[in-house]
């Protein structure tokens, strides 16, 4: 393999090798974003601290899905992804946020390696593996080419390595680890559990009946034990993790097409190649491996995802950037590699390297954390830490900095209200969901009253984004000292800081 890729290096064309250079500058651009953003302790993205919150209460002395142990804490994701930066954590004794910044980070490069090694194995050729493990960099990313500390980085590095192990083999313990891996995604983030079906159905039409029964077997067996054992030991998790998302996933059908959209616009290049890709298949034209056959599949069912779950407001495009743009990267640059003309290869390659990579975020680059922005947080550290007292932090971007304050919103607590959807069905798969949408309201009402009697020497918050304080309470009692725009990688939050009124 490496003399492979030696050679393959050596026979790069001059266009080639000019637009090597390019990717190289765009891996590197990417480089220098990630450091600004670990070294500095400050959030990538609001819901970024639910994740620090949960990786310490899972190292704490109370339960975070605990009934008894109750309110505040809240998170709608899985608990892989938290329970392994807790972990690294207590073992090298670094700086949590810290770590969890520099594991995403490892995700998405492992992510990236392995994009890329799959589209050498199935097309042969060095260079669309190379642009492939730079346009993964992207799907990573998400935002502004920046990382941010939720789970999808690691659900998705976990889902290319299922599939990447099936592609390469079909034995039973392959099956086994697929099936283990399968579950592990649904624990990350639930919707990934949708690899399950284009796995299954590559094993049904080019391996046979049995081997998909046992790998549905296996999973099935693998996630009712889990959930019985996570039942026993996080008797909560279900209500946060799945009742939830009845209030957190929702928007309308102009969401859903206005993404559509989008992604067109940046990826028409893949898209076409896709196409042009099936047009040949249809015709017969050359060989096609069973490997190809599992990444069709699986940008088939991720497609059939996205018709419910284009329409979350929640989330722009990372549904595509996770469900389906890992799949069409590889047929399309497959399809690339397959090209006879170098006028057509040219023209696409240059069409991925500005749409599909760069992303025109490249033209207005400016460093995540400017001076200014960084004197705003200097300043919003400078006001909690002067005013002495009991301070409430209903602002989850500003939690590394809060000190020993309350923390009533982590970026996933507004989410608490799903538990009290009404419907007979899921009073009988969450018998006791009102009880615990009480403990939160109850919790809440009591912050409320507190703050009717001014008890809170600094209230912060954010303005129209979560509001879990009423603003009728919290103006009729609080003057508004301090209104900041503090900056979150590539958004902007209006932040407010309340003192009590004479």
């Amino acid at each position: 393999m490496p003399a492979k890729i030696s050679n393959q290096l050596k026979s790069f064309t001059r266009l080639q090798q000019f637009f090597l250079v390019f990717v190289i500058y765009f891996i590197g651009f990417w480089i220098i974003q990630c450091f600004h953003l670990i070294q500095y302790p400050i959030p990538t993205e609001y819901r970024d601290w639910g994740s620090i919150d949960l990786s310490n209460a899972l190292y704490g002395q109370l339960s975070p899905y605990s009934f008894s142990d109750g309110p505040p804490f809240f998170y709608i994701y899985g608990l892989v992804f938290p329970l392994i930066a807790g972990g690294l954590s207590s073992i090298f004794h670094v700086d949590i946020f810290l770590l969890t910044k520099l594991f995403v980070c490892a995700c998405i490069i492992l992510t990236a390696l392995l994009i890329a090694s799959e589209v050498f194995a199935l097309s042969s050729q060095l260079f669309p593996a190379i642009l492939g493990f730079a346009a993964i960099l992207w799907t990573g990313s998400a935002t502004n080419a920046a990382f941010i500390l939720n789970p999808a980085s690691c659900g998705l590095l976990i889902i290319i390595f299922v599939l990447s192990k099936i592609r390469k083999s079909q034995s039973f313990t392959s099956i086994l680890v697929v099936a283990l891996g399968t579950v592990l995604a649904f624990y990350t983030k639930q919707y990934f559990v949708y690899i399950f079906a284009p796995i299954f159905l590559f094993l049904l039409l080019n391996s046979g009946f049995k081997k998909a029964l046992t790998y549905a077997l296996a999973f099935l067996g693998i996630l009712v034990a889990s959930v019985l054992l996570i039942s026993q030991i996080y008797p909560v998790y279900f209500y946060a993790t799945i009742l939830a998302q009845f209030y957190a996933v929702g928007g309308g059908w102009g969401h859903a097409r206005s993404q559509l959209i989008l992604f067109f616009n940046q990826y028409w290049p893949l898209i076409i190649l896709l196409f042009l890709y099936l047009w040949k298949r249809a015709k017969k034209q050359g060989a096609y491996s069973p490997g190809e056959n599992l990444y069709l599949l699986v940008l088939l069912i991720a497609a059939l995802c996205l018709i419910p779950l284009g329409r979350n407001t929640g989330s722009f495009l990372s549904y595509y950037y996770q469900l389906a743009l890992p799949a069409l990267i590889v047929i399309g640059l497959i399809s690339l590699s397959r090209l006879r003309s170098k006028a057509a290869s040219a023209f696409f390659i240059t069409g991925i390297l500005i749409f599909s990579i760069f992303h025109g975020e490249l033209l207005s680059y400016r460093s995540i954390y400017s001076e200014q922005s960084l004197q705003r947080w200097s300043f919003a550290n400078q006001i909690i830490a002067n005013i002495q007292g009991p301070k409430l932090i209903s602002s989850p971007i500003l939690a590394p900095i809060m000190g020993d304050s309350v923390l009533l919103d982590n970026g996933h607590s507004e989410c608490y209200v799903g538990l009290d959807t009404p419907s007979t069905t899921l009073d009988i798969l969450f018998p006791k969901r009102h009880i615990y949408f009480n403990a939160f309201k109850t919790y809440y009402d009591d912050i409320d009253s507190q703050i009717a009697r001014k008890h809170f020497k600094l209230i912060a918050t954010t303005k129209d984004f979560h509001p879990m304080i009423a603003q009728t309470t919290l103006e009729a009692n609080y003057l508004k000292l301090e209104t900041i725009d503090l900056q979150t990688g590539g958004q902007n939050w209006v932040t407010e800081f309340w003192v009590p009124k004479d």
